[in-house]
């Protein structure tokens, strides 16, 4: 079944129910194409310092190579998106974020620059 998400067509279920694709990853593996998601290389002096202030992630005790899974929270702690931040080297970060909230979330960056 495809379904129509932030303007991009994805499939929601395939052939087998979604118990069997449950039962497979989780004994096996899966991968989950994120070309629909929001890519966001962040790079430079401070880029972790900069995540870590829009996040719960403690990037910068992160070794290269490591991925964390955290949130984009707003002023009063609340959660704003779920994403997902690698290390690529010192001061070196791709994130990936919801393209439902893509807007959103470049917004957000772009204000605390």
């Amino acid at each position: 079944k495809i379904v129509n998400f932030a303007g991009w067509l994805l499939p929601v279920q395939y052939r087998d129910a979604i118990a069997v694709s449950h039962v497979h990853t989780r004994t096996y593996a899966s991968l989950f194409d994120v070309g629909h998601m929001l890519q966001t290389r962040v790079w430079g002096r401070d880029s972790g310092e900069f995540l870590e202030s829009l996040t719960t992630a403690d990037l910068l005790a992160s070794k290269p190579g490591a991925a964390s899974l955290t949130v984009f929270t707003n002023d009063n702690g609340g959660i704003l998106d779920d994403l997902i931040i690698t290390k690529d080297g010192h001061d070196r970060f791709f994130v990936v974020s919801n393209a439902g909230r893509r807007n959103e979330d470049m917004e957000l960056m772009n204000q605390r620059l």
